[in-house]
């Protein structure tokens, strides 16, 4: 059986959900992160990001799909990992999630 990912941990559906994006930091210019505001461009290492309250694992879809810089968005995806797994020991079910605070300003 062969994988559908790819080296880059993408599948071709996430590459083709992603590529109008860099199309846009390639021909156009930076485009705000969706964590930070701050610009992301064509140089800089991203992530296709998607709202907390709507990850796909937890049945969002593709429809609010953003540029996030990778290190906003791997920080987010910890935050989100977190607070589930606080709720799972808590005995609540994620259809119970609120967004997870944001993490301290240290």
């Amino acid at each position: 059986m062969t994988s559908a990912l790819r080296p880059t941990g993408s599948t071709r559906r996430w590459r083709q959900l992603r590529a109008p994006f860099a199309r846009h930091l390639t021909d156009v210019g930076p485009l705000p992160c969706r964590r930070c505001g701050e610009p992301i461009t064509a140089a800089m290492r991203w992530h296709l990001g998607h709202p907390d309250h709507a990850p796909r694992a937890l049945g969002g879809d593709d429809t609010d799909l953003w540029p996030e810089h990778d290190d906003c968005s791997t920080k987010a995806g910890a935050r989100l990992g977190n607070h589930l797994r606080r709720l799972y020991a808590a005995g609540r079910s994620p259809d119970t999630m609120t967004t997870p605070p944001p993490s301290r300003d240290w």
